[in-house]
């Protein structure tokens, strides 16, 4: 088994994109209910002029209600920076081992293994300790 290309790789892209994911989830829910909560006050002005902007103010209010509650139930941001972090840990994993640095220098891809394998399983733990928190 070739471990960076049958293993490590995969492992890395799948972080990589997940990174990306969540961080465009997180931006895309934080950014529109900021605006709908911005849109309130400016609504209300009207509100007296035209009662059916009232139903409109209640629609925003429990839109950006929703939008915050999701974030905080997914723990978007938090799952981002995690998979991040795991990403840029294996990242230079690789790159010490391609030049041979550190622990590498005798170029052993078992020591390799071993320790991408402990930064992807920690990750998995912390994951698995996050989803507790949010189920309870």
């Amino acid at each position: 088994m070739d471990y960076i290309n049958d293993r490590l790789m995969p492992q890395m892209q799948y972080y990589k994109l997940k990174c990306a994911n969540l961080q465009k989830e997180f931006y895309i829910l934080s950014i529109s209910s900021v605006i709908l909560t911005a849109l309130i006050p400016v609504l209300s002005i009207a509100a007296d002029a035209a009662p059916a902007i009232k139903y409109i103010i209640a629609l925003l209010s429990s839109s950006s209600s929703v939008l915050s509650s999701v974030l905080l139930l997914r723990k978007t941001k938090d799952k981002w920076i995690a998979y991040r972090a795991t990403y840029e840990q294996l990242k230079k994993e690789k790159v010490m081992f391609e030049i041979g640095a550190g622990c590498y220098q005798d170029k052993n891809i078992c020591k390799l293994a071993e320790r991408c394998e402990e930064i992807m399983q920690n990750e998995h733990s912390d994951w698995k300790v996050t989803m507790k928190k949010t189920s309870d």
